[in-house]
C-alpha cells in the first residue's frame, strides 16, 4: 500500500479545519519570524500573575489567535504583530510553543525533522542558510519544502489545540 505524502496529510488536516494550508503556513512563518525578532530585540517583561488572571489571559489570547488565523495574512498582519508582542509578555507562552513542538515530533515520518527545522530556523540564534541546511542535513530545495510542511503542521496543531481548549471552555460553561 502506498503511503500518503506527509505534506498532503498536513494539508488535509488544514482543510478539515476549513483553513487554507498556504495561509496556515504563512501565519506560522509570520508568527515565528516576529517571535524570533522579538526575542533578539529583547523579551518584554513578564510579570507574574495569579492562576485566575492567567486563565483569563489564556482564553483571551486563544480567541485572538483563532480569530487571526481565520483572516488572510495580508489582512491581519498588524493584528498578528500586536498579538505576538502580547503573547511574548505572557509567562506561559514558551511552554505552549514547546508543548506543540513536542507533539510535532510524533508526526510520522518527519515530525522530529520538522521540529529540528523550526528550532534551528526560529528558536535559536540566527543562522545563515548554509548553517541551516547543514544542521538539518538537507539540501536547499528539500529544506524549504520540509520547512513549509513544518510551519503548516505547527500552525494546524496549535489551531487544533486552541479549538479543543475553546470547546472545553464552552462545554464547561466558561465561555459562550
Amino acid at each position: 500500500m502506498r503511503q500518503i505524502d506527509p505534506y498532503k496529510r498536513i494539508c488535509f488536516m488544514c482543510e478539515q479545519a476549513e483553513l487554507d494550508p498556504k495561509e496556515v503556513c504563512l501565519l506560522s512563518k509570520t508568527l515565528f519570524t516576529l517571535y524570533q525578532d522579538s526575542k533578539i530585540a529583547g523579551n518584554p517583561w513578564k510579570s507574574p500573575i495569579s492562576k485566575e488572571k492567567e486563565d483569563k489571559q489564556k482564553r483571551r489570547m486563544r480567541r485572538e489567535f483563532l480569530d487571526i488565523a481565520r483572516h488572510q495574512i495580508k489582512d491581519s498582519f498588524e493584528e498578528q504583530k500586536a498579538f505576538v508582542w502580547d503573547a511574548l509578555a505572557c509567562p506561559w507562552i514558551d511552554e505552549k510553543i514547546t508543548m506543540i513542538m513536542t507533539k510535532m515530533e510524533q508526526f510520522p515520518p518527519d515530525g522530529a525533522l520538522y521540529k529540528k527545522i523550526l528550532e534551528a530556523s526560529y528558536l535559536s540564534e540566527y543562522k545563515t542558510e548554509v548553517q541551516l541546511f547543514n544542521e538539518c542535513n538537507l539540501r536547499k530545495t528539500a529544506f524549504y519544502k520540509k520547512r513549509e510542511a513544518a510551519l503548516t503542521l505547527f500552525g494546524i496543531m496549535i489551531w487544533n489545540y486552541a479549538e479543543s481548549r475553546e470547546q472545553e471552555d464552552r462545554d464547561n460553561g466558561i465561555v459562550d
